[in-house]
C-alpha cells in the first residue's frame, strides 16, 4: 500500500467516525424528546446534552479519534501527494496542543466555581466571553476546523475532483448555522457535507484498486503478445576474403617542405529532434532541454473523465546530445514505456517508435527526425 492510498483510507475512516459523531446528538435528541426539529435554538441543543455525560464522553472519544486520523492522512499526503497538506497537518497538531492546554488550564482554575454551580452550562456560556482561556481554545479549534477544510477543498484541486470541493465548501455552512442559532441547519449541511466526501474518497480509493488490477492484466496480455511476435529473421552478410598481392616494391616519398593547410572550421553536430503524437491530433516538437507533461497538456485531446487519472506533473522526457531520456514524476497513475511501468523516478532512454502509456487512458508514439510518421497505435 503506497502512501497516498495509505492517506486517503486514513481520511476516509475518519469521515466515518465525523459522521458517526454527528449522528449521535441527533439519535440521543430524537429519543429524549422526539425531534431535533422541535427545538428552537442551538442553546437548547446544548442544554439537553450537557445533562447527558455519557453523549458527551462518547462524542469526545469519536471526536479524537477522528483528527488523530485526519492527522495521520494528511501527514500521507504531504509526502506523496502535495507539500501544502504538510501544513494543514502541523495547524491540526499545534492547534490541538494549544486546545488541550487552554482547556486544562482554565478547568483547573475554574474547578471550583463549576462544581459549586447549579447550572455548569450556563457558567461556561457566561466566561465564553470573558475568559482569555476559552477564548484560546475556541481560535484553536476554529483553526483546526478551517485547516481541515482547506485540506478537503486542496485534495480535490490536486485530485481534480469537484464533488471533493464541492464537500469542503458545504463545511462552511457548520460556522455560519451556529452563527444564527440554527440547529437544523447546522447538523442538515454537515451530514451533507460528510456524506459527499466520505462517497467521494471511497470513490476514488476502488478507481484506484481498479486501475492496479488493470495494470496487472495489461502487463500480462502484453507479454502473452510479445511471445506471439513472429521472430525477425537474421542475415549473415556473404564475405568474401580479397586476394592478397604482395607489392613489388616499397615506395618512399622524397623529402620535401610540409604545407600549411588551414583548419576546417569545427562541424556543429545537429541539435537533437523529435516528436510526440497522440490522439485527437495532439503532437510535440521536442528539441533540446526538459519537457514536463501533465493533466493540463491533454485538455482537449482525451475525454474529460480521463484528464482525473493523469498527474499535474506526470512524467518528463529529457532532450540531450546523447539522445532522449523519459522519466516518470511519481505519477499517481503510472508511466509506461513500451509496456513496461517505470518505477517511481525511473529515466530509460526512448527509442524510435516507442509506445509511451499514460495513466493507461493516453497512448502516445515517439519519433526521431529522420522517422516517417506511421501514426499512433489506439490504446
Amino acid at each position: 500500500m503506497n502512501g497516498l492510498e495509505n492517506g486517503l483510507k486514513h481520511i476516509r475512516n475518519s469521515l466515518i467516525l465525523w459522521l458517526i459523531g454527528t449522528i449521535t446528538p441527533i439519535v440521543f435528541i430524537g429519543a429524549t424528546t422526539g425531534s431535533i426539529l422541535a427545538l428552537s435554538d442551538l442553546n437548547q441543543v446544548t442544554g439537553i446534552l450537557g445533562t447527558a455525560s455519557g453523549v458527551i464522553a462518547v462524542m469526545g472519544i469519536i471526536g479524537l479519534a477522528a483528527i488523530y486520523l485526519l492527522y495521520k492522512g494528511w501527514g500521507e499526503l504531504c509526502y506523496d501527494l502535495d507539500p501544502s497538506f504538510c501544513r494543514v497537518q502541523r495547524v491540526i497538531k499545534y492547534g490541538f496542543v494549544v486546545l488541550l492546554l487552554s482547556l486544562i488550564a482554565f478547568f483547573a482554575m475554574n474547578y471550583s466555581s463549576l462544581a459549586g454551580a447549579g447550572n455548569q452550562l450556563a457558567v461556561l456560556s457566561a466566561m465564553l466571553t470573558t475568559s482569555p482561556l476559552l477564548i484560546l481554545a475556541v481560535v484553536s479549534a476554529l483553526a483546526i476546523f478551517l485547516a481541515i477544510i482547506y485540506g478537503f477543498y486542496k485534495l480535490g484541486d490536486v485530485l481534480a475532483n469537484r464533488n471533493i470541493k464541492v464537500g469542503a465548501l458545504l463545511l462552511i455552512g457548520g460556522p455560519i448555522a451556529m452563527a444564527i442559532a440554527m440547529p437544523q441547519l447546522l447538523f442538515a449541511i454537515t451530514l451533507a457535507a460528510l456524506i459527499i466526501l466520505l462517497l467521494s474518497i471511497n470513490g476514488l480509493i476502488k478507481a484506484k484498486a481498479y486501475l492496479e488490477e488493470g495494470v496487472i492484466e495489461g502487463e500480462e496480455v502484453y507479454e502473452e503478445l510479445k511471445e506471439r511476435r513472429p521472430k525477425k529473421p537474421t542475415h549473415r552478410p556473404i564475405y568474401e576474403e580479397p586476394e592478397y598481392e604482395e607489392p613489388s616494391r616499397t615506395y618512399r616519398p622524397p623529402d620535401r617542405e610540409v604545407a600549411y593547410y588551414p583548419e576546417a572550421p569545427e562541424r556543429r553536430m545537429p541539435e537533437p529532434e523529435a516528436q510526440l503524437l497522440g490522439p485527437g491530433g495532439f503532437r510535440v516538437r521536442i528539441r533540446t532541454g526538459i519537457y514536463t507533461f501533465g493533466r493540463r497538456d491533454f485538455a482537449g485531446f482525451v475525454p474529460e473523465e480521463d484528464l482525473n487519472y493523469i498527474s499535474r506533473r506526470h512524467f518528463e522526457i529529457k532532450a540531450t546530445s546523447q539522445g532522449f531520456f523519459i522519466r516518470d514524476l511519481g505519477s499517481l497513475n503510472g508511466t509506461w514505456v513500451n509496456g513496461k511501468k517505470l518505477g517511481r523516478g525511473e529515466s530509460i532512454r526512448l527509442s524510435n517508435g516507442s509506445i509511451i502509456d499514460v495513466a493507461e487512458v493516453v497512448r502516445l508514439k515517439f519519433l526521431t527526425r529522420e522517422s516517417d510518421d506511421l501514426g499512433v497505435p489506439s490504446i
